[in-house]
Formats: structure tokens, C-alpha cells, sequence
């Protein structure tokens, strides 16, 4: 197998590069295929998780001031912050190897294509190549919406944390609270585009199994 194909196999970041890859490695078939499907599943259980993360974040810095102990829920808050900026992270990482790769995987597959014996079995390879380099654009897109989305929440949230940080008393917690309100409203956007992303996703990974679904009896 090539260097190439090997990393899209084992490299979770490079999750999409390699799903349903009918070419180009010594031993193809089932196992390569699953191997990339569970790496994106990976990724779709992430950004699932993500979306629950921006839920739990949203819902601490609306409660800081809500009892007493203050501390308390601004380290509630802290710790809900650090787990979005994780996954955040993760999303701008794997956004941009897609954008890093894309244009040597669409070389790769070209290159394989070209070796095949017959003028039929290039036109199918062909087709599905375009068919997986429009998914494929459309899960790139979908991330790059995703890390503008996830930009100005992290931002403004952390805002929050700083403001909150140096001043945390209740007239600290009351001017905070448009910024609260603000990154709030980016939430919905995160959300939204994360909803979209997860969505492509599911779709790879469905065409990319190597078990049918159940026939009906």
C-alpha cells in the first residue's frame, strides 16, 4: 500500500481521504474500507458530542450567579469552556488537513485510474471518483462552516471567563451577562452547522459500509 493511502487509514484527521478507495493498495477490499468508516464515525461521534458540549457550556454561564457559591459554578463554567475549546480545536485541525490533502488524494486516484485495463472500468472509476469528490467537497465546506461558527463562540465565551475571572462578584456576574447573551446566540449558529456536518458525515459513512442493511422478510 502507499505512504498516501496508509495515512488516510490510520490517521483520524484525515479521516474522509480514503472511505470506499477502490484502488491503489495491494490488498483491497473490506477491511480498508472499515477501518476509514470507523475513523469517520469517530469524527461524527465527536461532533455529536461537541454539540452536547455547547449545550452544557450555554447552560453554565447562564446559571454563575444563579446560588450563592459563585466559584462553583464559574469552575462548572471553566471546566464546560475548556471542553468546547478542545473540540473546537479538533474541528479547525481536521478542516484543515482536508484542504491540505484534497488535491492530492483527487492526483492519486487519477493517477490509478489511469492504469486500468479497459476504457469501461476507467469510466466507472471515474464516476465514482466524482461522485466521492462531491461529497467530499461538501463535508470540506462543511467544516470550514463549522470553524467560522465555532470561532466567535469560543471567543466570546471566553470573554465571559476572562471578565469573570478578574472580577467574580455579582456586579462582576451582571456586566458579564451581555456577553453571555451574546455567545449564547453564536450557540444556535454552532449548533446549525454542526448539525449540517454531522449529516455528510452519516451519509460517507453509510455509502462506505460493507454490510447491506437487513432485507425484510
Amino acid at each position: 500500500m502507499s505512504t498516501f493511502a496508509t495515512r488516510t487509514v490510520v490517521r483520524p484527521a484525515l479521516l474522509v481521504l480514503a472511505v470506499a478507495l477502490p484502488l491503489g493498495c495491494a490488498n483491497p477490499g473490506p477491511g480498508r474500507i472499515d477501518a476509514t468508516t470507523a475513523g469517520m464515525t469517530d469524527t461524527r461521534d465527536m461532533l455529536l458530542k461537541g454539540d452536547t458540549q455547547v449545550e452544557a457550556l450555554v447552560s453554565a454561564a447562564n446559571a454563575i450567579g444563579q446560588n450563592a457559591d459563585y466559584k462553583k459554578s464559574f469552575e462548572s463554567f471553566s471546566s464546560a469552556f475548556d471542553k468546547v475549546k478542545s473540540t473546537a480545536d479538533s474541528v479547525t485541525e481536521r478542516w484543515e488537513s482536508l484542504k491540505g490533502k484534497s488535491a492530492a488524494y483527487a492526483k492519486a486516484w487519477q493517477d490509478e485510474t489511469a492504469l486500468l485495463s479497459s476504457s469501461e472500468a476507467r469510466d466507472i472509476a471515474e464516476s465514482r471518483r466524482r461522485d466521492f469528490n462531491s461529497r467530499f467537497t461538501a463535508v470540506q465546506s462543511a467544516f470550514g462552516e463549522l470553524k467560522s461558527a465555532y470561532d466567535p463562540f469560543v471567543a466570546q465565551m471566553n470573554d465571559v471567563k476572562v471578565i469573570l475571572a478578574n472580577d467574580l462578584t455579582a456586579g462582576g456576574i451582571a456586566a458579564a451577562a451581555p456577553a453571555i447573551k451574546k455567545a449564547s446566540a453564536s450557540a444556535a449558529n454552532v449548533r446549525t452547522k454542526a448539525a449540517a456536518a454531522e449529516k455528510l458525515l452519516a451519509e460517507m459513512i453509510s455509502s462506505g459500509a460493507t454490510k447491506g442493511a437487513a432485507q425484510a422478510k
